[in-house]
């Protein structure tokens, strides 16, 4: 189970998105409301609400709880005491442009965007510095096994980044697809 925490930064022209913290769960925490329970823990104090953003495949029913619920749903009851706001995308962003987004971000190619990962949040970076693209273009998301559980050893940190990056920066994200597609049309 993964989390990212990010804080936004409105700076003098765009923003500044910057992953302050991480939480990679393993057994037996590695539920959604385990995950959330260590997020409470370490953010006890905090008082000033927060937003969730994430996979939307999450908010599918799911059969692990009651009518109505999902992974959403155990989150934003689990943090309810944080005044939750969900900002959770209605559909998944394609996999190849927001990868070609964030890359372009990264490279300073869009303006007034930046990101910026804090040292301790060394799973992140592993992941950005490992995972590799599959034939189609997509993330080659390769099963590995430990304490016999398999598990996909790249992907989900990125993914965090990704689901959060194209909503925050929304018209940013727009404006560059549309773009693409003006030059591939």
């Amino acid at each position: 189970m993964t989390m990212t925490i990010w804080q936004l930064h409105r700076q003098r022209k765009g923003w500044r998105l910057e992953c302050i913290k991480e939480y990679t769960t393993r057994p037996p925490k590695n539920t959604t409301l385990g995950i959330a329970n260590e997020f409470a823990k370490d953010f006890k104090n905090h008082v000033n609400g927060l937003f969730y953003y994430g996979d939307p495949s999450g908010k599918k029913r799911d059969t692990r709880v009651q009518q109505g619920g999902n992974d959403f749903t155990i989150l934003h009851n689990a943090l309810k005491d944080f005044y939750p706001k969900d900002k959770v995308l209605k559909s998944a962003p394609s996999i190849i442009a927001r990868g070609n987004f964030i890359n372009s971000i990264f490279d300073n190619r869009i303006e007034d965007c930046e990101i910026i990962i804090d040292e301790n949040c060394k799973e992140l970076m592993t992941d950005l510095m490992n995972l590799k693209e599959d034939a189609d273009g997509k993330k080659l998301k390769e099963k590995t096994t430990q304490d016999g559980i398999s598990f996909e050893k790249y992907g989900h940190t990125s993914d965090t980044l990704d689901y959060f990056v194209c909503k925050v920066l929304e018209p940013q994200y727009k404006s560059f697809i549309g773009k693409k597609r003006k030059l591939l049309g």
